[in-house]
């Protein structure tokens, strides 16, 4: 009622434009210290505090969460599943990979690297890979053995039996390891390659060495860094094969340039032609010619690759005895015909 009361008297007691509202300050005293206990007509606001609830509350760290490994990831059958670490390099039941040739690389890892043992394979299909210890035999029986399965409802390699370490006695003074062929040299050896294309087979034999602990043969480096530099740059064959593609960007994008192709008969059994001569040479090195010395310098040099081919150049000097290279060209032999 006191509230009411005084919104009347502050209506009855409209103020002038620049003076103040005349109200009973007994009655507005009052109405404040009732502290709005009678309201008026408005509904009132409901008392959060007494509201029931159908939740218990419930103080964080008394709740229990699964524990959840690092490396572990939530795949489509809503479980939890482990992968390999190559930093770790422990192999466990339950691990999955998502390809063969994965699963491959990280038993080779583990068997290298961390257990230092050697293995053979005993079964192997689409959806079935299976291997035992090397070392085991009937009078010393190793008790490690590996068998791993596709999933096709997760589409996932997973390992279903997993027996611990090996427990045969390892000659741990061996300096070589069966397992270490030339695909697993040429993976350590990627970004080495790819960063210094001149690596050498010492530095390949000294950090596999490294690596592993292992020696290996010079024959084997050598083609583990050839297998090495084939998945970077690719091959010869496949380097022949994108000649004409690029000599042929050559002439778009620098109209004007020369290029002249001459094969050999063509192989049906290969089903492609097989070159025998390609001539080069660039509209703007033809174009500067008429301000050269009027004498043309040639010579070659040998293509250091799987085949033996030349590459031969005319040059010519200019005014300011600067060479100008006029032409090239890649020949099976460096005879009469091939300069003609």
């Amino acid at each position: 009622m006191n509230q009411m009361k005084l919104r009347n008297q502050m209506k009855r007691n409209i103020p002038p434009e620049d003076g103040p509202y005349h109200v009973d300050i007994n009655v507005m005293a009052e109405t404040f210290a009732q502290g709005g206990a009678e309201t008026s007509s408005e509904p009132a606001l409901p008392d959060r505090t007494t509201q029931p609830t159908f939740y218990r509350s419930i103080l964080f760290f008394e709740q229990t969460f699964p524990e959840i490994p690092a490396n572990s990831v939530d795949v489509p059958n809503l479980r939890y599943a482990k992968f390999y670490n190559k930093s770790e390099g422990k192999l466990d039941k339950g691990m999955l990979f998502k390809t063969k040739d994965e699963l491959m690389e990280a038993v080779q890892d583990h068997s290298i690297r961390h257990a230092r043992s050697e293995y053979y394979i005993t079964e192997s299909s689409k959806t079935k890979w299976k291997m035992l210890c090397k070392h085991s035999t009937e009078e010393q029986w190793c008790r490690w053995e590996l068998r791993c399965g596709y999933k096709q409802k997760i589409r996932r390699w997973e390992i279903i039996v997993y027996k611990g370490t090996h427990t045969c006695v390892l000659n741990n003074m061996s300096l070589s390891h069966g397992n270490i062929n030339r695909a697993y040299i040429a993976s350590l050896h990627l970004g080495h390659v790819k960063c210094n294309p001149s690596y050498g087979i010492k530095h390949v034999i000294q950090n596999v060495k490294d690596q592993t602990g292992y020696d290996v043969p010079y024959q084997k480096a050598w083609y583990s860094l050839k297998m090495t530099r084939e998945i970077i740059y690719g091959t010869w064959e496949s380097s022949v094969r994108k000649l004409p593609k690029y000599l042929g960007a050559i002439q778009k994008y620098n109209p004007g340039t020369i290029v002249e192709w001459k094969h050999k008969a063509f192989q049906q059994s290969t089903g492609s032609y097989v070159l025998e001569y390609v001539f080069w040479a660039f509209k703007p090195c033809i174009d500067r010619f008429q301000f050269c010395r009027k004498i043309i310098s040639v010579d070659g040099t040998h293509l250091y690759t799987k085949y033996k081919h030349k590459l031969l150049i005319a040059a010519a000097m200019n005014g300011n005895q600067q060479v100008l290279p006029l032409a090239f060209a890649i020949v099976d032999e460096e005879t009469y015909p091939s300069w003609k």
